[in-house]
């Protein structure tokens, strides 16, 4: 998710502890111009797997905030996403390494935003029985100066219509700043050499952070049982599927990042999934790292589960 991180030009209005020199440039947190991010995670090969491509492109074709503009810098404008799969295959064919698939869209109209989506594998995909860190990952960006109640109901279904169509493992959606940005900043000041901060997690041994809309897919209902389920759900708003996943909605509407949180895990909104779930199951500055499968699914869990259906 650093990918999405934004960066800025050091300022006198932020808050130092907001902002943090990093990379060769201040990283500061800016609550205005709101953007949505959604992190979206499978096991599926989504640079090879036709079946899941084609699935998506249906997603994209049908979302009424997606007009895709662009699939590679070579390809002609389209709208809507017709041919999504038959570019993407071009490409597979071409590059055979990893690589990332960005989709840009701009809606028109009375919606004026951006929306991006950016397809990318990572590490290697093997054979379940084989210790494997890859998966494939999706982001989604809506980006607008005013979010309106249609915006994040469509950006809401659209982030659940994804996850459903690519068998996600585990998907996250919240405002920019709390889900890239803020955490960045926390983590880099909690670590000893900020070069050195822990970026991502290790999904067989961690998720994430809570965040507004939490994906978890049935490897994790399987893994935590339906009565830690039914806890969170006396809390939050639990979305049950078909295919055994649930997504915990944990506010109504995306919070806003809080300039004088003082870490983390400093929002009242987040602590009883904390609570149910086990604070070290998900990644914090104050977090105690557990072995593969002890607070978490391993992958090889979730592509057994896959190869079930």
């Amino acid at each position: 998710m650093s990918i999405f991180c934004r960066t800025y030009k050091k300022t006198m209005s932020v808050n130092l502890e907001n902002q943090i020199w990093m990379d060769g440039v201040f990283i500061t947190l800016k609550l205005s111009n709101p953007a949505l991010q959604a992190s979206i995670y499978t096991v599926c090969d989504m640079l090879d797997d036709l079946k899941r491509v084609e699935a998506l492109e249906r997603v994209l074709d049908r979302s009424p905030i997606v007009e895709v503009k662009k699939i590679d810098e070579r390809d002609p404008p389209r709208n809507p996403s017709s041919g999504f799969s038959e570019v993407l295959t071009r490409l597979v064919k071409e590059r055979r390494r990893d690589y990332g698939v960005l989709v840009q869209s701009t809606s028109g109209g009375r919606i004026p935003f951006t929306t991006m989506m950016e397809l990318r594998r990572m590490g290697r995909l093997g054979p379940v029985g084989k210790r494997d860190s890859g998966y494939s990952w999706i982001s989604l960006t809506l980006n607008r100066k005013l979010l309106k109640d249609y915006d994040i109901n469509e950006f809401r279904k659209l982030f659940l219509e994804v996850c459903t169509a690519v068998e996600a493992f585990y998907g996250g959606s919240a405002e920019d700043n709390i889900m890239c940005v803020q955490r960045e900043i926390f983590m880099a000041k909690a670590a000893k050499n900020p070069l050195e901060r822990k970026k991502n997690p290790d999904f067989d041994q961690e998720i994430w952070d809570v965040y507004w809309l939490n994906y978890f897919g049935a490897g994790y209902v399987q893994f935590w049982g339906q009565d830690k389920i039914d806890r969170l759900a006396e809390q939050y708003d639990v979305t049950r599927f078909v295919n055994g996943a649930v997504c915990v909605q944990t506010t109504p509407k995306p919070v806003f990042a809080d300039p004088n949180a003082k870490g983390i895990t400093d929002y009242p909104w987040k602590r009883h999934m904390y609570d149910v779930l086990g604070w070290n199951t998900f990644m914090h500055e104050t977090q105690k790292q557990g072995k593969p499968g002890q607070y978490v699914p391993t992958l090889d869990d979730h592509r057994r589960i896959l190869k079930q259906k």
